[in-house]
C-alpha cells in the first residue's frame, strides 16, 4: 500500500489540532487547574484533565496508531479513513482559529472575519491535500504495469 504521501496532510492537520488545543487552554490550566481545560472532545477533555503531558503522550500514540492502521488498509478504505480523520481534525482545529488569531494579533474578529479565517484555513488544507494526494496518484500510476 502506498498511502505515505496521502498521510502528510492528515499529519499536518493532526499536529495543528494538537497544538491549537494546547495553546488555547486558559491561563488557569497552565497554573495547574487541569479541571478548567477547554475541549469539546470528551476523550480529549478527559486526557487534558490528566495534564498536558498525559494529553501529549496519548495524542502521540493516537497519531502513530492512526498512521499505522491507515497504512495497512487497502484502497479505497485507506483514503476514506484519511479523509474522515482529516475532516474531523480540520473541523476540530478550526474551532480554535478565532482564539489563535486573538492570541497572535490581539484582535477579536467579527462573524465575517471568522468566516474568512475559516475559509482561508480550509482552502490551505485543501491545497496541501491536492499536492500530496496528487503525489500519491503519480506514485501509484508509476508502479502500474503498462498495458
Amino acid at each position: 500500500m502506498h498511502t505515505k504521501w496521502a498521510l502528510v496532510p492528515l499529519a499536518v492537520v493532526m499536529v495543528l489540532d494538537f497544538g491549537f488545543t494546547l495553546v488555547g487552554q486558559p491561563d488557569c490550566y497552565w497554573d495547574g487547574s487541569y479541571e478548567e481545560c477547554v475541549e469539546m472532545s470528551p476523550v480529549g477533555r478527559v486526557l487534558l484533565r490528566s495534564g498536558p503531558v498525559w494529553f501529549g503522550i496519548a495524542y502521540f500514540f493516537y497519531a502513530i496508531a492512526v498512521c499505522f492502521f491507515v497504512g495497512k488498509l487497502k484502497k479505497p478504505l485507506d483514503i476514506a479513513f484519511i479523509m474522515g480523520l482529516l475532516l474531523g481534525h480540520a473541523w476540530g482545529s478550526s474551532s480554535w482559529l478565532p482564539k489563535m488569531f486573538y492570541s497572535l494579533f490581539g484582535v477579536w474578529l467579527n462573524d465575517d472575519g471568522i468566516w474568512w479565517l475559516h475559509i482561508v484555513y480550509i482552502a490551505c488544507i485543501a491545497c496541501i491535500c491536492g499536492v500530496f494526494f496528487r503525489s500519491e496518484i503519480k506514485k501509484t500510476d508509476a508502479i502500474k504495469p503498462s498495458q
